[in-house]
C-alpha cells in the first residue's frame, strides 16, 4: 500500500464476512516494519469499512486480523494522474511467491513489493526469467521482520545486473525466504513518455496445473479500430520439464448468436518460461507464434465484441496473468489467473459501486463441471440485510456471467448512490469472481479502471 508516496494513496476496504458482529484488527507498517500504529474497530455483519494510514509517507503495508474471516483489497489513485489499481489482500504467507508477469521497458514498466509476515527477519532470494527461461539471479535481500521493501527492476540494488543493465524486457520473478512472505506486483503502461494506466496483483504461492480467467475480451468498434482486448501470461515453474498446455476460450452464453464462437489449441512452453497469447496481436501455438490465431472468434466479421473466459490445463505448474487494454482511452487493468482450489459456494466482492461517477462490474465464473445457478446479493457499507439481490440464469460449465451495477442502475431498480460490497452464492464450491471499477471524467482522481480478484467463502 502506498498512503501519501509521491501522489499515491492507498484505501484499504475491509469487510466483515460472517453473519456475526466482531472486531477487526487493522495494523499500518511503514517499510521498515517499526511502530506499527494499530486500530480496532468493531464490524456489524457484512459491514465494510475504507481504512487509511496516514501517519507515514512512503510505501508500507498492512495487516488485518479477526477471529472469523474477513476480506479486504487495497486501492491506489495517483493525485495528479489519471491512473488507478487494487489487489486482493493475501490470506496465507508463504516462503514461495511468483510473479509470472513483470516488465523492464520503456512503454511497460514493472515494480513489486515484498512483505516480511513474519516478525523474524529472513533473507529474501528472487530469480529473475527471460521469456525464453534463463534464470538470473538470485539477487538476495533482507528483511526485518514485519519490513516490506518495493524492487525495481532498473534499479541494480533490487536486480541482478544481468537484469538492471541488460536487455530483459519481461518475464517471471520466484521469491523464496526463510520466513513467510507476501508479495505484490505493480503494472504501468506509458504512452509518448507519460504513464496512463496501472494494474496490480497478488503473487502466488504455488503453481497449478488448470487456471481460469473470467473475464477475456477481443473488441473492435469497427473493422479496424480496437475498443478492448485481452492478453493471457503464462509461466512454466517447472526447471527441467516443458509444459503441454490447452488453452480454451469460451463465450459468454448470454451474449448474442454470432458472438458464440470459441478457440481450443495447445502450446509448448519450456521449463521457466513464459509464452503469452493476446487477443488482437496472436500467441504462441505449439511453440511458434501464429499472429491469427485469434481471429476466428470474430466469426468472419459477424461478431465484432467477443467477451468470455478461458480455462488452461498443463503437465506441469503453472501462474498465470490476464490483462486488459482498452487502447482508444489509454486504460488497461490486469488480474491474476485463479484455479480450481480457489472456487467456493460464496465469493465476496468487497468494493462495489454506483455513484454518479463511478460503477462496477463482477465477472462470475463456473469452474465445475456442472451447471450451476448463482445469486448476487449487495450490501451497504453499513451491512446488515442485502439492499438487493438478483438471480443469474443458469451457468454452464467453464463459463462466465457479467453483473454491472450501471446496468441494473438502469433496468432494475438498483439503489442509486449505491456504495457497498457483494456477495455471490450457489449451492456448491464452483465460483470464482474478478470485478472492475470504473471511474470517468468526474469523479475524483478522474477518468480511470482498477481491478481485482474475489475471496472465496
Amino acid at each position: 500500500m502506498r498512503p501519501n508516496d509521491d501522489g499515491w494513496q492507498s484505501i484499504t476496504y475491509v469487510r466483515n464476512d460472517g453473519a456475526e458482529p466482531r472486531t477487526v484488527e487493522m495494523a499500518a507498517f511503514a517499510a521498515n516494519g517499526s511502530s506499527p500504529v494499530v486500530h480496532a474497530n468493531y464490524f456489524n455483519p457484512r459491514a465494510r469499512e475504507a481504512a487509511w494510514a496516514q501517519q507515514f509517507s512512503g510505501i508500507g503495508s498492512m495487516t488485518v486480523n479477526a477471529n472469523e474471516n474477513v476480506s479486504a483489497i487495497v486501492e491506489t489513485t495517483h493525485g495528479s494522474e489519471t491512473v488507478g489499481m487494487a489487489y486482493t489482500s493475501i490470506s496465507k504467507p508463504a516462503k514461495e511467491a511468483y510473479l509470472p508477469l513483470v516488465w523492464r521497458a520503456t512503454n511497460n514498466k514493472s515494480v513489486f513489493t515484498v512483505k516480511n509476515a513474519s516478525a523474524v527477519g529472513t533473507w529474501i532470494y528472487m530469480t529473475y526469467y527471460t521469456e525464453s527461461g534463463t534464470p538470473y539471479g538470485p539477487k538476495s535481500y533482507w528483511l526485518p521482520g514485519g519490513s516490506s521493501h518495493t524492487f525495481d527492476p532498473f534499479n541494480c540494488g533490487d536486480a541482478p545486473p544481468e537484469v538492471c543493465n541488460g536487455t530483459w524486457t519481461a518475464g517471471g520473478v520466484k521469491i523464496t525466504a526463510n520466513q513467510p512472505i507476501a508479495a505484490v506486483a505493480s503494472a504501468y503502461w506509458y504512452a509518448d513518455g507519460q504513464r496512463t494506466s496501472a494494474g496490480q496483483y497478488s503473487a502466488a504461492s504455488s503453481g497449478r496445473t488448470s487456471l481460469f480467467g473470467p473475464s477475456i475480451f477481443r473488441g473492435k468498434f469497427d473493422a479496424t479500430t480496437w475498443s478492448l482486448l485481452s492478453a493471457v501470461r503464462l509461466q512454466n515453474l517447472s526447471g527441467s520439464s516443458w509444459a503441454f498446455v490447452t488453452l480454451d476460450f469460451q463465450p459468454r452464453p448470454t451474449d448474442p448468436p454470432a458472438c458464440q464462437t470459441s478457440l481450443t489449441f495447445t502450446d509448448w512452453i519450456p521449463p521457466n518460461s513464459s509464452h503469452g497469447y493476446n487477443t488482437r496481436g496472436g500467441g504462441y501455438q505449439n511453440g511458434s507464434f501464429n499472429a491469427t490465431l485469434f481471429e476466428v472468434l470474430e466469426n468472419n466479421g459477424a461478431c465484432l465484441w467477443w467477451g468470455g473466459t478461458v480455462h488452461v490445463t498443463s503437465n506441469q505448474p503453472l501462474v498465470g496473468t490476464v490483462n486488459a487494454a482498452w487502447p482508444l482511452a489509454n486504460r488497461a487493468w490486469i488480474h491474476a489467473l485463479l484455479g480450481p482450489e480457489d472456487a467456493r459456494a460464496a465469493v465476496v466482492l468487497p468494493k462495489q459501486q454506483q455513484l454518479g461517477h463511478s460503477w462496477s462490474r463482477i465477472n462470475i465464473m463456473n469452474v465445475s463441471d456442472s451447471t450451476v445457478t448463482s445469486t448476487v446479493h449487495f450490501y451497504n457499507q453499513s451491512g446488515g440485510n442485502p439492499v438487493y439481490s438478483t438471480t443469474l440464469a443458469a451457468l454452464p460449465a467453464h463459463r462466465a456471467i457479467t453483473v454491472n451495477t450501471l446496468d441494473l442502475s438502469n433496468c432494475c431498480g438498483f439503489p442509486s448512490n449505491f456504495e457497498g460490497s457483494a456477495m455471490v452464492i450457489t449451492d456448491a464450491p464452483a465460483l470464482i469472481a474478478t470485478s472492475e471499477l470504473f471511474y470517468n471524467s468526474s469523479a475524483p482522481g478522474g477518468n480511470r479502471i482498477a481491478a481485482y480478484e474475489g475471496v472465496g467463502r
